[in-house]
């Protein structure tokens, strides 16, 4: 599956909302998720040039 430029934002915006309603102190463990989505997403799409 190759996701979109839009696609990665939408993620990012969708887990900043679906997180930081529950985690709102722990900003550290929001961090590492969406680290982890974006390498999620750049090991998913091999043109990783394109993403940044």
């Amino acid at each position: 599956m190759v996701y979109p430029i839009n696609a990665k934002f939408n993620f990012r915006f969708f887990i900043n909302v679906f997180f930081g309603v529950r985690v709102t102190q722990k900003n550290v463990f929001l961090d590492e998720i969406l680290c982890f989505s974006d390498e999620l997403i750049h090991r998913t799409d091999k043109n990783k040039n394109f993403l940044k």
